[in-house]
């Protein structure tokens, strides 16, 4: 890093950089260009700074029960540093303010019987130089030094943040959701980036005003008065205006996790959704979310584009109260008087105009984005058990249980009014995964107290494998959990000695190569890796990749099959060094039997043979060999009530998750009209955040009532009475998005030009005054008055006009966005799956969250700024130019250069930009895969490393972000140099011009005034273009995604399909071949197989046989490569996709339900009655399950449907089939996941539902299949045999016979 080099001259001048940009305009720019970073400036660094105050606010927190606030800690770290900026921005503001003294008296020059020299005239215009040029070095350096703050507190929390997740509990994810968490990481920390630009000027400004007024009171004495009644008046709105800006972000931030929470699992599922043809229900959902998110962003475009009118307004306004006041109290207006009065307006105007409620409007969201974070920061912890001493030896190794009980619920009694001043007493129970049940008074605590798991004894031992056995949902991943300490003991004692590892059910993979994946920070021994390999039977999948164990898997690995995931899962797990205590949580269900077999004999009984595991399993002929077998049942029978019209009471006492249970109440009642909320608040740590959630949800209600018992939080109440208009204020605002709905916006939109003559605006008010000062100079009558009406009449006209074109042009840019967020998410939606193999999630979610807020947010307001400097630039350069002829011997060389500097700083600037969105994305995925596989990275003690990984990525980010400021201030030194040079020739010239001829000291005045507003605002307005241009890579981003090549067309139009297809669900596969993607390997080859009316034909094979693969030749998620299917002798690919998929069921291999209604998962189109739904869920032995729900049908369900089991998702999948009553019934490994009664009672089913369909059934478990029509054998994607099961059985050597030697059933 240069930086480490510098010298004063250099560091000032950012003459450092200029080798840096001689590069960039020779090649384009890569990573490897970018600088280190300095060591104060490193994410380790700066996020250690920030957690120690953090945890002593935690302390004082558990000392004194002082709430901790994340404010005060960053205020800790960082104040003494912003301190010290704020030394040098008030040396920066005295040298502004005396600007305007020395131009006072320089125009003294030139007035008529003036006793000023021409040598002093020129001391004057060199002061003016200097001090300009001294602004120049001084003013760049701050403002890298407040970027760099800025900077600094976004990477500190990032980093706490992440560190946070870490140690996450279950329960604590419940609450939250990876959208959410993904969006505070991206959206919300971007407030920080700029607050330390302005936040110093919440001090200097009303400083700055005092010394100004003060000023100006010397020369205008009380009409002084009046100006700064205007100012006072200004700052009142605007800071309203920005207290507004806070209370709009605080709703559109959560309605923003909404809409990302809700696209992550659109992505994350988009398998599925193509599958069952649900793009139009997700469309809708995610546009309706999308419509209350714009009105929020209109809300505040609506606010920033008064605030932008109002900048520029309140100079003119200012002038006018001032100067007419002065007049008609007595005062004569002079040349010197009238413009240094301007100018020293106008140095007030940029401290208090715009970057005082800028620093308003900045702190204001950073304090909302800060709340967030804190919330996010105060859920709860597992306890760290990382530095605890290993066993002494082997021997001493062991997990022991004695009378353990888990809960996944916590309890609170509360009462019920139910009418006629009656109360019930209720148990409020909220579970692991925010599931409300309110169980009425007749339940007793001890059995509404619901255990998970409960009284649980047992001891094992070193050598012995525990097999752990039950039906779907009784508790065997939670009996694992406990052992890992995710799921903390309510009662009785759990002692796990040794070093602990896991294989999870759901496989979890990470972008990367598999030999990495299997590794997971370990070092590489050639040895044991293949002795690992070989007992987890992945060598023979190794052989047919193309880059063996190189080979890379995308995100969740999505290049793999379901057993080749599973497999290489159990293959980490067992390579780990030093692992005592195995933890397999079904990890032979995915694969078929004969892998099954080996790996049980080989991996399990043989390479672990001893050490401790325990092996969940519903494959029962496992167990004979096991040394203890664990059963568990469902030990919980919940008696649920439902109500719908009541107003709840809640005496809160202990529990942590009493806000959660509160904002679950209020939406179980979102429906009521009314409604009074009285709690007795001990030791929430975040209810206010909960309350103001609460309060966006019933947006419906008309009044809100909240009273607090104060008596045990004194400070609680305080807080309240600012909350509650700001609760109200958001509840009751309404904006309609659809402009036919206001005619009075409509009517100023029609009335008003987009681009308001910007010369007119500027020079005609000026010119007034100017004309109405000579006429008084000059002491000639005049009619005073009309020149002053007609200036009235001009700044209110000017007023108007640039509130309308600042809220239309707002308006114009947040429809914009609106129509590129639709087309982008409706590309999405069209895309092929090849396109979600290859592009992780986190990076498509990057586009829908940083660049759509960019587009929201920063554009709008980015692109007026320019276009508005710009035409005042341009404005001033022609008003001297006009006036002074000998201007434009300095002015062509200047501009010619600034030309050349833009481009050449432009070829840089993008490529800088560029690196900085592409270094973002994978901070962003690396946070998504943590949170997937945080379980598996927590049992491994792989925190340290992931947290090492993300500070590297965030590194890597903020090498680009330094160069990004450090850029911008080189441009902006060198600009603002030009600036400088341009000021001092105009003064300069007037002098040397007034010795040839007389000069008018009101047009010299005129001049310079604003060619001296040229300072800073040059610079800002090139740097702003640059910004636009910057900006517009997001749109550019956005409309790459309009571009993916999309699918086969949904629907074909003049289809003539017949009534009812398919009417038989005959299949055909004519010599069909496949690949993956176009022009790639084929994975299924010249495939040949007719399958009958009604015929239930079992699939068998390998894991990577292609299997799953044949199955998606049917659903037409990627084009094969050649041959083709009928169905009902209709060729498919001559059928639109949704007309295709929608005519055949399917179970898939991953389970997934959403976020939303449990009716919604079963029937989004809701084409289904109740009756039938209820029907379907009592065939798929869920109906129990879901009338323990406290909605029932309308319960909401988690993330993921993560409140239910793998097993019981799987289950809601089979509803989904019987519902639709298609011909064709596909099952990918349905029953893999449940025990072996549920899986008989789901093929009874099966039987009885699907028996006119033709179903393919794709299984590991022969048993499932045994009793098929006919069964295919796949072998490394052909045909391998295809006939009745009994004739297959009696081939000798054949496939099918030695896989169902192998399984031994």
């Amino acid at each position: 890093n240069p930086l480490n080099y510098k010298n004063l001259l250099s560091f000032t001048t950012f003459w450092w950089l200029n080798g840096f940009f001689t590069k960039g305009n020779k090649h384009d720019l890569k990573e490897e260009d970018m600088f280190q970073l300095l060591p104060d400036d490193r994410s380790e660094k700066l996020s250690y700074d920030l957690e120690c105050h953090w945890k002593s606010e935690l302390q004082r927190f558990s000392a004194t029960g002082k709430k901790p606030s994340l404010f005060r800690a960053v205020l800790k770290t960082y104040f003494w540093e912003w301190t010290f900026y704020l030394f040098l921005g008030f040396i920066e503001e005295v040298l502004r303010t005396t600007n305007p003294i020395l131009l006072r008296w320089l125009l003294r020059y030139f007035e008529v019987n003036s006793d000023v020299t021409m040598a002093s005239a020129y001391i004057y215009a060199s002061g003016i130089f200097l001090i300009l040029v001294i602004l120049t070095f001084l003013h760049h350096v701050l403002f890298y030094y407040t970027q760099r703050l800025g900077w600094h507190l976004r990477a500190a929390t990032c980093a706490l943040m992440y560190q946070k997740t870490l140690r996450l509990s279950q329960k604590a994810l419940a609450a939250t959701t990876t959208g959410q968490i993904v969006n505070l990481g991206s959206t919300d920390v971007i407030r920080f980036d700029w607050l330390g630009l302005f936040l110093h000027y919440l001090i200097l400004g009303p400083l700055q005003a005092v010394v100004v007024a003060y000023l100006l009171w010397t020369d205008l004495g009380v009409a002084t008065l009046a100006g700064v009644g205007v100012i006072c008046f200004v700052m009142f709105l605007q800071s309203f205006v920005g207290r507004q800006f806070g209370k709009i972000r605080a709703g559109m931030a959560i309605l923003s996790d909404e809409r990302i929470r809700t696209m992550n699992e659109v992505l994350t599922a988009m398998r599925i959704i193509k599958m069952y043809a649900w793009e139009k229900p997700f469309e809708k959902l995610v546009s309706e979310v999308r419509r209350k998110e714009i009105e929020k962003v209109l809300q505040s475009s609506i606010l920033k584009a008064c605030n932008f009118a109002m900048m520029f307004v309140s100079s003119r306004l200012l002038n006018l109260v001032t100067f007419v006041t002065f007049i008609y109290l007595g005062g004569e207006l002079t040349p010197s008087l009238v413009f240094s009065a301007v100018a020293l307006y106008n140095v007030l105007r940029t401290s208090m105009g715009l970057f005082f409620p800028l620093a308003v409007e900045k702190l204001s969201e950073s304090l909302i984005s800060l709340k967030r974070i804190q919330n996010y920061l105060m859920l709860d912890e597992i306890e760290d058990h990382r530095h605890k001493l290993p066993p002494k030896s082997y021997q001493d190794c062991g997990v022991e249980l004695n009378d353990f009980t888990a809960c996944r619920f916590d309890y609170l009694t509360g009462y019920i009014k139910i009418g006629f001043g009656l109360y019930m007493k209720i148990a409020i129970i909220i579970g692991l995964n925010n599931v409300l049940v309110i169980l009425p008074f007749i339940v007793d605590e001890a059995s509404a107290n619901m255990a998970t798991l409960q009284d649980i004894t047992l001891k094992v031992e070193p050598g012995q494998l525990l097999a752990v056995i039950g039906p779907v949902g009784s508790g065997k991943s939670s009996f694992l959990n406990a052992i890992l300490r995710e799921l903390p003991a309510s009662s009785g004692t759990a002692k796990v000695v040794g070093q602990v590892t896991y294989a999870g059910q759901v496989p979890w993979v990470f972008s990367g190569s598999i030999r990495e994946n299997i590794l997971f920070g370990e070092a590489y021994d050639e040895k044991r890796y293949n002795e690992v390999v070989a007992v987890c039977c992945l060598d023979k999948d190794f052989l047919s990749f193309e880059y063996g164990d190189l080979t890379l898997v995308g995100q969740r690995g999505v290049t793999l099959s379901g057993g080749q995931k599973a497999r290489v899962n159990l293959a980490r797990a067992v390579y780990r060094r030093g692992t005592n205590i195995f933890l397999l949580d079904d990890p032979l269900s995915a694969v078929d039997a004969s892998v099954a077999q080996k790996m049980f004999e080989q991996c399990i009984c043989g390479y672990l043979d001893n050490k401790i595991r325990i092996l969940v399993t519903h494959q029962l002929q496992f167990i004979q060999k096991a040394d203890q077998v664990m059963i568990l049942k469902e030990v919980m029978q919940l008696f649920c009530q439902s109500f719908t019209k009541c107003n709840f009471s809640v005496n809160h006492s202990q529990s942590a998750t009493f806000l959660s249970i509160i904002h679950k109440v209020q939406l179980f009642c979102q429906s009521f009209k009314k409604f009074n909320f009285s709690v007795n608040h001990s030791q929430s740590a975040i209810f206010l955040s909960i309350i103001h959630k609460v309060q966006l949800f019933c947006q419906s209600i008309a009044k809100s009532n909240l009273s607090v018992n104060q008596s045990q939080n004194p400070t609680f109440l305080s807080i309240n009475r600012k909350i509650q208009p700001f609760c109200q204020s958001i509840a009751k605002s309404n904006l309609s998005v659809n402009q036919s709905q206001n005619p009075t916006f409509l009517s100023i939109i029609h009335k008003i030009q987009p681009f308001f003559d910007y010369l007119q605006e500027l020079l005609h008010p000026q010119r007034f005054l100017l004309r109405d000062s000579r006429h008084t100079c000059n002491g000639r009558p005049h009619d005073v008055f009309v020149v002053r009406l007609v200036d009235c009449c001009l700044v209110g006209l000017c007023t108007l006009l640039l509130y309308a074109r600042s809220i239309s042009q707002f308006y114009y840019c947040v429809q914009s966005g609106i129509r590129m967020h639709d087309k982008m998410f409706n590309a999405i939606l069209k895309a092929p799956m090849r396109f979600f193999d290859v592009n992780p999630v986190g990076k498509i979610l990057n586009r829908f969250s940083k660049d759509m807020g960019q587009v929201d947010e920063l554009l709008p307001q980015t692109f007026m700024d320019f276009i508005y400097i710009f035409c005042m630039i341009f404005s001033i350069l022609i008003l001297s130019v006009t006036i002074n002829y000998f201007v434009i011997i300095i002015v062509i060389p200047l501009s010619i250069y600034f030309i050349w500097l833009r481009q050449y700083y432009i070829r840089t600037s993008r490529d800088i930009k560029r690196m900085e969105g592409a270094s973002r994305s994978p901070v962003f995925t690396h946070l998504s895969n943590t949170i997937q596989g945080l379980s598996t990275v927590r049992a491994f003690n792989m925190q340290d490393k992931f947290e090492e990984e993300f500070h590297c990525k965030q590194d890597l980010h903020s090498s680009a972000w330094f160069l990004f400021i450090t850029g911008s201030r080189w441009l902006a030194f060198r600009l603002d140099a030009i600036c400088a040079i341009f000021i001092g020739c105009v003064a300069y010239f007037s002098i040397l011009t007034s010795s040839l001829n007389a000069v008018d000291a009101g047009k010299v005045g005129l001049t310079l005034t604003y060619a001296i507003l040229l300072m800073g605002m040059f610079q800002w307005g090139t740097r702003q273009s640059a910004e636009v241009e910057n900006l517009m890579t997001s749109v550019e981003r956005i409309q790459q995604y309009y571009a993916i090549e999309p699918e086969a067309p949904h629907e074909i139009e003049g289809s003539s399909l017949p009534q009812g297809w398919p009417n038989y669900g005959v299949i055909t596969f004519n010599n069909l071949s496949y690949a993956h993607y176009k022009d790639g390997p084929n994975i299924l080859h010249g495939i040949r197989a007719h399958i009958k009316a009604h015929e239930k034909v079992g699939i068998v094979g390998r894991t990577g046989a292609g299997k799953s693969s044949l199955i998606s030749t049917l659903f037409r998620l990627n084009e094969y490569s050649k041959g083709e299917i009928l169905i009902d002798g209709i060729d498919v690919s001559s059928l639109g996709l949704t007309e295709l998929r929608s005519a055949i069921s399917i179970i898939p291999q991953d389970p997934i339900l959403f976020a939303g209604t449990m009716r919604k998962n079963l029937d989004p189109f809701q084409l289904y009655s109740d009756e039938e739904v209820w029907n379907a869920l009592e065939q798929v032995q869920l109906k129990p399950a879901v009338q323990q729900l406290p909605l029932k049908l309308a319960s909401e369900l988690a993330e993921s449907g993560s409140n239910f089991s793998v097993g019981q998702r799987q289950l809601v999948c089979l509803a989904r089939a019987v519902l639709r009553k298609n011909k064709i019934l596909i099952i990918d490994e349905a029953t893999a996941n449940v025990d072996m009664r549920t899986d008989l009672l789901i093929q009874q089913t099966i039987r009885r539902n699907f028996r006119h369909c033709t179903v393919l059934t794709i299984a590991h478990r022969l048993h499932t299949i045994i009793d098929s029509d006919r069964v295919m054998v796949l072998d490394q994607g052909r045909v391998a045999e295809f006939d009745q099961p009994h004739i297959l059985l009696d081939q000798e050597n054949g496939l099918f016979s030695d896989m169902v030697a192998a399984s031994g059933q």
